[in-house]
């Protein structure tokens, strides 16, 4: 085993002990360690430092540690490799002094400074910059673009902030609190005080009463405004700077030259001037910008909402209030924003529920367009896709209850009940409906009555579509078995094993049958044989994608991200294209193109 490969598990090994991994990473460190002494060594080494932090009391452990065991012990915060690393070097340092302590105190004190040190930038007070609440779209860059977040932002290096159609409301540190409105451009740094560069664009701040002058400082076109008063406003121009105060003091310094404002009054500056204006006017409304929000000690956790709306232009509401474009940066309380109103002149209005989801793709109706037939309520859950076949609609639910309906009534024909639920739709050949089931049977049915044929049960779960070729059925189960049945009883003509697991349908195409497996393969069987003519490797699982035969080609997608292009007789590569997500989708042609959708939402 390669030197870079065990350094690069060393890490991955400590977040395997702390159980810090998905299901995918856990089982790639357990099959490297199998074949890796070096490692397995390693693990042991780590379960002694693992006992270690699951069984040092607290209250002996060194002041500066004790944090860190606490940390260590929450599951749900190790998830850093980084921290855990921290964690296991604290650990060592308690094992050095329980086991060393009579002989080298001094240099357990040592190990101790040299711990502290390390130590010292996760608890070293920071100068930090929390979003509060957006009602449009706003950017935020250190030095290169960063994501919104509901987490604090470290301003030390500086943190540029640009508002779009809405405004943002931020909290510095815990006594800071501002307003940036829409156009705003702004950025805050700070060292041993907070700077504000205002570009452009308007600030409407509330200073906690106890803060010191030298904390704030903001910089609005050459000016220099030192914020002592409990609600101050600061606008920047083209042509210059408006101040005023509504409690306390502000010191403006243009030029060398000083102004305080007092309670209650405005200046505006001009160049190297400065104007002092009459008292202010509709102070209450200002004040109302900031009168909604309070100093949070610890701030609160936002979420990010993206809504796509069509068309373009529409108002998202909430109780009424205009909550501006999307994206959204919302209060994680589904009290407060459950429920969002899209609405458009000429458009029916529409809800959404935003409470389990991030993003949403909302297409407004227009007035006197098409309307609700029918709403059928259902006891149970319905988790497969509704089918409709030769006149029939035929859904099923997380009971086992399969329903044949008139799709435009809604009128029910017939129900029969399975075993279980099911994962998979029901096929149609000729006058008999077959459906597998969650309870490992497969059923044939009568298409008009319902009535049971018969059912054989073939072994686990089946996920995969029943596939008709030449009076023989074929199915593919959880398990990889491929069987190949008589239509008409339901008999076991033949049965091979394909792959350790099979999710997807498979295709028939001149009696070839295509499908994929977890294992990443995507196998061609002739049927005739029962024997496997080609099969092509992927990077990763093939999940839910039924292949696509066009021609001499073969499409479908898999988990490493790519959709794939195949030389259906051979199994050569043609093409293959990144989509940048995960695929569990089937490819679908339309026109002589091939549309295909990931997990990120794309197509």
């Amino acid at each position: 085993m390669s030197m870079a490969v065990c350094k690069e598990m060393e890490k991955r090994l400590m977040a395997y002990l702390f159980d810090a991994l998905e299901n995918r990473e856990k089982q790639e460190v357990e099959l490297h360690l199998k074949s890796c002494p070096d490692c397995q060594k390693n693990l042991e080494r780590l379960k002694a430092v693992q006992k270690c932090i699951e069984s040092e009391p607290l209250a002996k452990a060194p002041d500066q540690l004790q944090d860190i065991l606490s940390r260590a012990r929450n599951r749900e915060k190790a998830r850093d490799a980084d921290h855990l690393f921290q964690m296991v070097l604290a650990s060592r340092v308690i094992l050095f002094l329980k086991q060393n302590r009579p002989v080298r105190l001094g240099l357990a004190f040592g190990s101790l400074a040299i711990a502290f040190l390390l130590f010292w930038p996760m608890i070293a007070p920071r100068d930090t910059l929390y979003l509060v609440k957006a009602t449009g779209p706003v950017s935020f860059s250190q030095g290169e673009p960063v994501a919104p977040k509901s987490s604090l932002y470290d301003i030390r290096k500086g943190t540029r902030i640009r508002t779009g159609s809405g405004e943002c409301v931020i909290q510095i540190n815990q006594d800071k609190l501002l307003v940036l409105e829409k156009g705003t451009e702004a950025k805050i740094s700070a060292d041993k005080e907070v700077r504000i560069s205002l570009d452009k664009g308007c600030l409407i701040g509330y200073v906690h009463k106890e803060t010191s002058a030298k904390r704030l400082n903001i910089l609005a076109h050459n000016a220099v405004i030192r914020i002592t008063g409990t609600v101050f406003y600061v606008k920047a121009t083209n042509t210059g700077a408006d101040c005023a105060v509504l409690n306390g003091l502000v010191q403006a310094i243009v030029s060398n030259r000083s102004h305080c404002i007092h309670a209650m009054e405005k200046i505006r500056i001009r160049g190297n001037r400065i104007e002092s204006l009459d008292k202010m006017t509709a102070y209450d409304k200002i004040f109302d910008k900031i009168k909604p929000y309070k100093l949070r000690k610890k701030p609160d956790k936002l979420r990010k909402i993206m809504v796509m709306i069509e068309p373009a232009g529409s108002k998202i509401l909430w109780k009424d209030q205009d909550l501006g474009q999307s994206p959204l940066f919302l209060l994680d309380d589904e009290n407060q924003y459950s429920h969002l109103m899209i609405v458009q002149k000429g458009y029916l209005p529409r809800e959404i529920d935003i409470r389990d989801m991030k993003e949403y793709h909302v297409v407004l109706e227009k007035e006197g367009g098409p309307q609700l037939v029918w709403d059928l309520k259902k006891e149970n859950k319905v988790l497969t896709n509704p089918v409709y076949l030769d006149g029939c609609l035929f859904v099923t639910d997380e009971a086992g209850w399969l329903y044949s309906m008139d799709p435009g009534t809604s009128r029910e024909i017939w129900k029969f009940k399975m075993g279980k639920g099911n994962d998979s739709t029901p096929v149609k050949v000729d006058n008999v409906l077959y459906i597998s089931s969650n309870d490992e049977y497969l059923y044939a049915l009568n298409f008009r009555t319902g009535a049971l044929l018969w059912k054989r049960k073939v072994g686990v779960l089946v996920y995969s579509v029943p596939r008709h070729d030449k009076n023989k059925l074929y199915l593919c189960n959880n398990e990889g078995i491929l069987y190949c049945l008589d239509p008409k009883s339901g008999e076991t003509l033949w049965s091979r094993g394909v792959d350790r697991e099979i999710y997807a349908s498979p295709v028939i195409d001149e009696g070839r049958l295509y499908v994929g497996g977890l294992s990443g393969t995507l196998f061609a069987i002739d049927l005739n044989k029962g024997e496997k003519k080609w099969t092509f490797k992927t990077g990763s699982r093939i999940v839910g994608s039924t292949p696509l035969v066009r021609k001499n080609r073969i499409y479908f997608g898999s988990n490493d991200r790519y959709l794939y292009c195949l030389d259906k007789n051979t199994g050569n590569l043609i093409w293959k294209f990144d989509t940048g997500g995960e695929i569990f989708t089937s490819p679908l042609p339309i026109n002589g193109n091939v549309f295909i959708g990931n997990v990120k939402g794309a197509m």
